[in-house]
Parts: structure tokens; sequence; C-alpha cells
């Protein structure tokens, strides 16, 4: 159990990550169809994937696509 969250926040935050890993699911992990269908912008989606530790279907948990083609030992370093 998370301190300093009580048993509604808990199920709040679990029902939050269960919407929005069940979009992804209904729209087969395209994330800008999922993102529409909840009536919000990808970005935010993405965001949101992210602060509630979802993973589409390619196991990404949101951000930024070129991070996953850059496999240079620079990283991001070429993206700044």
């Amino acid at each position: 159990m998370t301190p300093g969250i009580n048993a509604y926040e808990r199920r709040v935050l679990a029902f939050k990550r269960d919407l929005l890993a069940e979009a992804l699911a209904a729209h087969d992990g395209h994330r800008t169809r999922a993102a529409a269908s909840l009536g919000m912008q990808r970005t935010y989606f993405v965001r949101l994937l992210r602060l509630y530790g979802v993973q589409d279907g390619r196991g990404r948990l949101g951000g930024d696509r070129r991070r996953e083609v850059n496999n240079s030992p620079e990283g991001d370093a070429n993206y700044a």
C-alpha cells in the first residue's frame, strides 16, 4: 500500500489506469485513435500513459518515437 493514499484515491488511480489501457486495447495500441475515443489530444493521452505507467501494445509508456529508433551511444544527445 502506498503511504498517504487512501482507499478512494487507490480506486480512482486504478480506474484511470484501466480506462487508458482499455482505450489502447480497443484501438490495437493506436495512441491517436485511443486518445480521440476518450475526447483528448494524443499528447495529453501519452502524458497520462507515462504518469499512470500504462504501456501500449509495443511496450511503450508513451514518449518520443525518436528514442525507439535511436541506438547511438550518444542517446538523446542527438535530439537536444
